[in-house]
């Protein structure tokens, strides 16, 4: 609920002024990534959103830490995504996938997959969804990341009146 979202946005805010002041940038990112989290999801401010995705990034990047540079990168482009600005969305989709292949985490690319699969999706790419969809599903260890693919899946060989596949994904998620 919302009190909730905002007592856990105080502590990573604290948190942030305390390891900005011990000049931490590591656990900084950490906490920045948090916040927007919160902001997004919890308390859809997207501008609040946007200011510490950028925040997240430049603490990463100075961290030299590439965990949480994949993480600030997913992070803002799921924000562009959410706000309907897909190119972008794709854009930090990508450099975070692009980085991910380096730092070798199959869970981390599978739900990159699923948020490009989504950018492809809302933009009528078929072909491209399909594809990266199809890689979440082979990556994922979590049956809720191989649902939401599948799902996701169904979603678009009903949009391309491929009804035989669209069942066929839609009772696999269902099953999951």
């Amino acid at each position: 609920n919302n009190s909730v979202s905002q007592y856990q946005l105080s502590k990573f805010l604290e948190a942030a002024d305390a390891f900005s002041n011990i000049n931490n940038k590591r656990m900084l990112a950490a906490c920045y990534n948090s916040i927007v989290i919160i902001y997004q999801q919890y308390l859809s401010d997207y501008p609040k959103a946007m200011e510490y995705s950028m925040k997240a990034v430049e603490a990463a990047e100075a961290s030299n830490d590439l965990g949480y540079l994949i993480r600030a990168w997913d992070n803002l482009g799921s924000l562009y995504t959410v706000m309907g600005d897909y190119e972008n969305g794709l854009l930090y989709l990508g450099k975070a996938s692009n980085a991910n292949k380096k730092y070798g985490n199959a869970n981390i690319e599978s739900i990159l997959q699923i948020d490009m699969g989504e950018c492809y999706r809302f933009t009528g790419k078929y072909p491209q969804a399909i594809h990266a969809y199809m890689e979440a599903v082979k990556l994922a260890s979590i049956p809720l990341n191989i649902s939401v693919a599948e799902s996701n899946l169904a979603d678009v060989y009903t949009k391309l009146n491929n009804l035989p596949l669209a069942f066929h994904f839609a009772f696999m998620s269902l099953a999951k």
